[in-house]
């Protein structure tokens, strides 16, 4: 069998499947250690993946760390937030779902400071979210 853009994704999936298996082994929490920034970097090339399997994942990493990184997500939620809100408009419902339960485990597990600074860009990705969808299905 030769190589095609399928195996590719299919390796892309298993890589980013073990990068959330080590976060959720490496819990900051319980070692006082903070995720390497590389990790953050990877996550964001990993939102623009072309295959909506890894962006999923990428998402769930996303919720482990929003919810087990107290030291690094403040530093890196603007820059998180930025990446992911092209995809609160994805054509794919389940990644718009997973976007904004992303969102909000960023809000939830951030410090009151920092979730206001990046509050009002929440509120207009999901009016363009709600303003998509309502265009969407509306039919002339």
């Amino acid at each position: 069998m030769g190589y095609s853009e399928e195996s590719t994704e299919e390796i892309r999936l298993k890589n980013v499947e073990l990068l959330k298996q080590l976060i959720g082994h490496l819990n900051p929490l319980k070692t006082h250690q903070e995720y390497p920034p590389i990790v953050y970097n990877i996550l964001k090339e990993l939102y623009n993946d072309p295959f909506p399997k890894v962006k999923v994942c990428a998402l769930d990493v996303t919720l482990l760390l929003a919810e087990n990184d107290p030291i690094s997500i403040p530093l890196q939620i603007s820059k998180i937030v930025s990446k992911l809100s092209p995809l609160a408009l994805h054509q794919h419902s389940k990644i718009r779902k997973r976007v904004f339960k992303t969102f909000n485990a960023l809000i939830v597990h951030t410090p009151r400071d920092v979730a206001e600074d990046i509050g009002s860009k929440l509120f207009e990705i999901c009016q363009k979210s709600i303003l998509e969808e309502n265009h969407q299905k509306v039919k002339f």
